[in-house]
């Protein structure tokens, strides 16, 4: 049984000479770079890592909130807790940020 390439097959073939044909360092040079980046307005220019040391997470929930506390350079999660979503809980939420990132933070949710 004779076998017939897929038209997506067919589609990736190229013909001899073509940039896929040729070597990394000519497929590369192939393209001039620009002399302004396209996406100017999404480049960074201050890192979170550079400006904090904590980020506190609260997934809040009708009856109570979650908080994870993240040290930001690390990535690591450092405390984790569950407050009441009341006045009591939120204090509470505060005196435990406190104790566990103590240093400069934001708040995330």
């Amino acid at each position: 049984m004779r076998q017939t390439a897929s038209p997506l097959a067919s589609a990736l073939r190229l013909a001899p000479g073509t940039l896929a044909n040729t070597g990394p360092s000519q497929a590369l040079a192939a393209r001039p770079a620009p002399e302004l980046s396209p996406n100017a307005r999404l480049e960074v220019d201050v890192m979170l890592a550079d400006q904090l040391d904590y980020v506190v997470g609260v997934d809040p929930r009708r009856d109570w909130h979650a908080l994870a506390i993240v040290h930001v350079v690390s990535g690591a999660v450092v405390f984790e807790a569950n407050v009441a979503a009341s006045s009591e809980g939120y204090a509470h939420a505060l005196e435990l940020v406190d104790q566990h990132a103590a240093g400069r933070r934001a708040f995330a949710g």
